[in-house]
């Protein structure tokens, strides 16, 4: 099964890009904007509801599904497809741009549908969303920190930034 699968995601491979790096860039910016949104929102926002969550993931997930056959669809109708504000924003616009745009657009329908929903119960919450942690919570979370902890985190940080001041 997973080798017809793969057979069959030979030609969208083909049409989103001839470089692999492009090809992996371009996929990861349909999938990554609405987990991220979703994950985001989950995380920091002490109202962010469930349905919120569900529905920044599905807003995500229909956009770049739709960016994804526009970028098969284009490539392969060639210069006979003509111009349009769907052709510009699914295709034309590059993959980074996209990503952001389609990143903040995920964010708001999370706080729309969040709003519009009962918000959760602080007891379900209570420690996994940022400032809902008692002080008993975060003693121990910084109790278990060590400083090979923090000195593992600056040089992996470091590494990082060394890494996009190189290749910029």
């Amino acid at each position: 099964m997973i080798v017809v699968l793969g057979i069959l995601w030979i030609p969208i491979m083909r049409s989103v890009g001839d470089v692999l790096y492009t090809y992996l860039q371009d996929v990861q910016s349909v999938l990554a904007p609405g987990i991220a949104a979703a994950f985001l929102m989950g995380i920091t926002w002490k109202r962010a509801s469930a349905l919120g969550g569900m529905w920044g993931l599905l807003s995500g997930f229909i956009i770049g599904m739709t960016r994804l056959g526009a970028k098969v669809y284009y490539t392969t109708a060639g210069i006979h497809a003509g111009e349009s504000i769907f052709k510009y924003i699914f295709f034309d616009l590059n993959w980074l741009f996209f990503c952001g745009w389609m990143f903040l657009f995920c964010i708001l329908v999370v706080i729309i549908v969040s709003y519009c929903t009962e918000a959760p119960d602080i007891q379900k919450i209570r420690g996994l969303v940022y400032g809902s942690a008692t002080p008993e919570e975060k003693a121990a979370t910084r109790a278990s920190w060590n400083k090979w902890d923090v000195i593992h985190t600056c040089i992996i940080l470091s590494i990082t930034v060394a890494f996009y001041i190189y290749f910029w």
